[in-house]
Formats: structure tokens, C-alpha cells, sequence
């Protein structure tokens, strides 16, 4: 079988500064890269990228001009009640195959 590598999870939590600091002190890690594109982008988002080995862990945070314009991530709290997953990003050598793989499963 193909291998599947696990590039990056993402998080959306209500409060980006305090999951920030929860789990860069549980994870004894630290904040790589805030992306400042990803502000506007997405219906408005706030993140923070935590280096976790060779992979990431992205925490989001709708903006208040995201929760105004009822963006994905806005919903998807509302829905959860509250923090949560979002997405799983993986890296495959055929995106063919796999997409034939996965959709079998």
C-alpha cells in the first residue's frame, strides 16, 4: 500500500489566545507561523500554526466579520457547541490512487 503522511490537523476554537497557550504548554511546543493572508481569506479567520515534529497543528478563529458573514468555521462552532476538529491535511505519493483507495473505504 501507498503511505499516507499526516501533514497538518486543524483545530477551530471560540478563543485562539487561549487555546494557543493550552496547547503550547501541554504540547510543549510553540507558535511557528500566524498567517496574516488568512485574516480576509475564508470569510475572516484569525489561526496560529504549532510545529509539532515534521507536522502542524493549525488552530482557527472566526473573526467578528467572520461570525457577521456566517463563515464555515462560525457554523461549525455553533454547531459543535464549541471547539473542535476541522480538518486533517495528508501528503500521498498518487493522489489518483488514493483518491481510488479512499473512495472504497
Amino acid at each position: 500500500p501507498m503511505p499516507v503522511r499526516l501533514r497538518q490537523i486543524a483545530l477551530v476554537a471560540q478563543d485562539l489566545d487561549y487555546a494557543v497557550n493550552v496547547l503550547t504548554a501541554v504540547l510543549d511546543t510553540y507558535v511557528a507561523y500566524r498567517d496574516p493572508g488568512i485574516v480576509n481569506a475564508f470569510g475572516g479567520m484569525f489561526n496560529a500554526l504549532l510545529q509539532i515534529g515534521d507536522c502542524f497543528l493549525e488552530i482557527v478563529s472566526p473573526t467578528d466579520r467572520g461570525h457577521e458573514k456566517n463563515s464555515t468555521t462560525a457554523k461549525l462552532l455553533r454547531k459543535s457547541q464549541g471547539d473542535c476538529g476541522y480538518m486533517v491535511i495528508l501528503q500521498v505519493d498518487d493522489i489518483g490512487i488514493a483518491s481510488t483507495r479512499f473512495a472504497k473505504a
